[in-house]
């Protein structure tokens, strides 16, 4: 799925996958009191994007982004969706790593297989509209397939519009949990 594609792209698709976590870990890193230093791990995963689209990539910010991700990790301890946003907390590591070291494919490959890791954990089942089999995994690979075809069709502007639907699910997903 991902051997074909420029640097560029994978970034973008590395990015998305990041984001598209995040909508449920900023719910949870909220409920925990933890908004402000998530807040700083996600405009990293977003400066990540605009790069992916041509803009120069802030290397303060990317550092800002990894001293939150680092106090989110360490301070996260809420709820029986610990795990779930634990492994969510390495995706965003994995890409922020990438974009300070980038690589020819910014690590999109474990980016993805991470991504699914976490899916496994969510602690609950999933409503049916969004999964008739209840299973987060089935949601998050088609996430990954929607994100690609979005980017192959209408680059990451056309990203960008799928992942903003992609994030509301995962935050509505958060939101239900008790």
């Amino acid at each position: 799925m991902h051997d074909d594609l420029d640097s560029t792209s994978a970034l973008a698709l590395a990015c998305s996958t990041a984001l598209r976590l995040g909508g449920a870990l900023y719910v949870l890193a909220e409920r925990a009191g933890l908004a402000e230093p998530y807040y700083l791990a996600d405009a990293g995963l977003r400066a990540g994007l605009r790069a992916a689209a041509g803009r120069t990539l802030n290397q303060g910010l990317l550092q800002q982004a990894r001293s939150g991700l680092s106090v989110v990790r360490g301070s996260y301890s809420m709820g029986h969706a610990i795990a779930f946003t634990q492994a969510g907390f390495a995706v965003i590591g994995r890409v922020l790593q990438a974009l300070e070291q980038p690589d020819e494919q910014y690590g999109l490959p474990e980016v993805l297989a991470l991504a699914g890791d976490a899916a496994v954990l969510w602690p609950d089942m999933v409503d049916p509209e969004i999964d008739p089999g209840g299973s987060l995994v089935t949601y998050e690979r088609a996430s990954q397939i929607d994100a690609r075809r979005a980017l192959e069709a209408g680059g990451v502007s056309e990203l960008r519009q799928v992942l903003g639907a992609q994030e509301l699910t995962y935050r509505r997903l958060a939101k239900s949990l008790a």
